[in-house]
């Protein structure tokens, strides 16, 4: 009897080890994930400079966020039209992300900044949270980013993609009077995303260690993951939002989108849902005139003093 408590306790145990181990694998997975340098994002998007996108040089700046400090740069624009814009990138990127969008502000006579976010790129920070740690960043980053440039909230734009997306989603809801929100293929619920990319890449086994993972992925980043939630957020969200999606995206669902839209309480939000063989993040490239048209309409109905001028 002894003996067979023994190799069941054994057998318990070893289970427990693995399942451990297996978690906290996955748990780096989620929060201590392979990124990008400048250097080979700038080589997989096929960029030579910031040149390529109508831009001038721009300055290297540090900016404080929530107890890291964030790379990026500064684009200035010469006509000083009173308006500035923050672009946000995607999961493993850098500021070199946000240059696809820089044209629809540029454009228009705005300051940019596009950094780093925490533990990507040059920024500081050993694991990335989602949002849950990089919104107040982002809020952070505003503060900077009016002060620097002379700028109040008002007259200071937010955009993100994927990630990006997520994580200015969830700063707009602690910033209730910065000029608009512009959201590219966002994420309704990390969690779901979570679940959903475990059962693509490794079947219903993932199910069972996901609540481990997710504990430990926790615990180490000292952030709660299930709260990188957008979702639970929308309904705060007190400014004009845009948001727009690829139909056919095949790694965040648009229906997030839809989802998230429906959250939103106020009518001042337009929610545009691109058809065609269009992948994760790319409808600015594949559609470009169709997103200036829907990003034009949208600043000319909820944010027409928008780059009017000082």
């Amino acid at each position: 009897m002894r003996s067979r408590y023994r190799v069941l306790c054994g057998i318990a145990a070893a289970l427990i080890g693995v399942y451990l181990a297996v978690s906290w694998l996955l748990s780096s997975m989620m929060v201590r994930f392979d990124v990008h340098t400048l250097e080979t994002d700038r080589q997989r998007r096929d960029i030579d400079s910031p040149a390529q996108f109508g831009l001038p040089a721009p300055l290297d700046v540090t900016v404080p966020g929530a107890g890291v400090s964030l790379a990026g740069w500064l684009f200035v624009h010469p006509e000083r039209r009173g308006c500035g814009a923050i672009i946000s990138h995607g999961h493993t990127g850098t500021r070199y992300g946000g240059l696809d969008y820089a044209p629809l502000f540029w454009r228009r006579g705005c300051d940019l900044l596009l950094f780093d976010a925490r533990y990507h790129g040059h920024s500081e920070g050993e694991f990335g949270t989602y949002g849950v740690r990089e919104r107040d960043d982002l809020v952070a980053a505003v503060d900077w980013f009016a002060r620097e440039r002379g700028l109040s909230r008002g007259q200071i734009a937010l955009l993100g993609e994927s990630m990006g997306a997520a994580i200015t989603l969830q700063a707009a809801a602690k910033l209730p009077d910065v000029a608009f929100v512009a959201v590219d293929s966002a994420f309704a619920s990390l969690l779901a995303i979570f679940r959903e990319q475990g059962q693509v890449r490794y079947g219903w086994v993932a199910s069972l260690f996901l609540p481990g993972a997710l504990a430990l992925a926790s615990w180490r980043a000292d952030a709660p993951l299930e709260d990188a939630k957008p979702i639970r957020y929308a309904p705060e969200i007190a400014v004009p939002v845009l948001l727009v999606h690829a139909r056919s995206d095949g790694y965040i669902a648009w229906t997030n989108s839809r989802d998230l839209y429906e959250a939103i309480p106020h009518s001042r939000k337009a929610l545009h849902v691109l058809d065609g063989d269009i992948s994760h993040g790319q409808t600015i490239n594949r559609r470009p005139d169709e997103y200036e048209r829907y990003f034009a309409d949208f600043v000319r109905t909820y944010a027409p003093d928008f780059g009017a001028g000082p």
